[in-house]
C-alpha cells in the first residue's frame, strides 16, 4: 500500500508543487522514511493519527524537514480569488462560510459525502483513487456541484 501511495504522489506531485496534507499522513514515528521520497513542498497539518508530530522535528540546513512547513489545525488560504479553509475535520461552518468560501478536509475517509455542505470537500486519497487532488480541480468541482444545485 505505502509504495502505491508514493508511486501515485511522485506521479502528480511536481518538485516545486505546494502540497497542503490535512492530516493523517501515517501512524509511524519516522514519517521522515516516506517524506524522503515524496516530492513537492508539503505543509504538514496535524491529523488525529499523526503522533509522530509529536517527537523533535529537526530543522537544520538540507535536512528532509527543512523545505516542508508545519501550519495550524485550521488554516485559510486563497487561491484563484477564492477564500479556502483547510482542517483536518469537517466543519458545519467555517470562516466565510455563508459568503461563498470553501473548506477542504480529510479524516472522514469519505463517509460524509451524502450530507457534506455546499463548498466542502473531503480531499483524502482515499476518496480520490489514492491520488492527491489539484486544488484547480477541487475548485472546479465544487463550483460544477454548486451550480447543479441552483438548477
Amino acid at each position: 500500500m505505502d509504495e502505491v501511495l508514493i508511486a501515485n504522489w511522485n506521479e502528480v506531485v511536481a518538485d516545486d508543487d505546494l502540497v497542503y496534507y490535512l492530516g493523517d499522513f501515517t501512524m509511524a514515528r519516522n514519517a521522515e522514511r516516506y517524506v524522503e521520497r515524496l516530492t513537492g513542498i508539503i505543509s504538514f497539518m496535524a491529523g488525529s493519527h499523526d503522533r509522530w508530530l509529536d517527537e523533535a522535528i529537526t530543522r537544520y540546513e538540507g535536512d528532509i524537514w527543512s523545505k516542508h512547513r508545519f501550519i495550524p489545525p485550521l488554516y485559510e488560504i486563497k487561491h484563484a480569488g477564492k477564500h479556502i479553509t483547510l482542517c483536518h475535520y469537517a466543519m458545519r461552518s467555517w470562516p466565510l462560510s455563508f459568503h461563498g468560501s470553501y473548506q477542504l478536509y480529510g479524516h472522514s475517509h469519505g463517509r460524509l459525502e451524502a450530507t457534506r455542505q455546499p463548498r466542502q470537500m473531503d480531499i483524502g486519497v482515499d476518496c480520490h483513487s489514492y491520488y492527491p487532488v489539484l486544488l484547480d480541480d477541487v475548485l472546479r468541482r465544487l463550483d460544477a456541484d454548486e451550480e447543479k444545485s441552483l438548477d
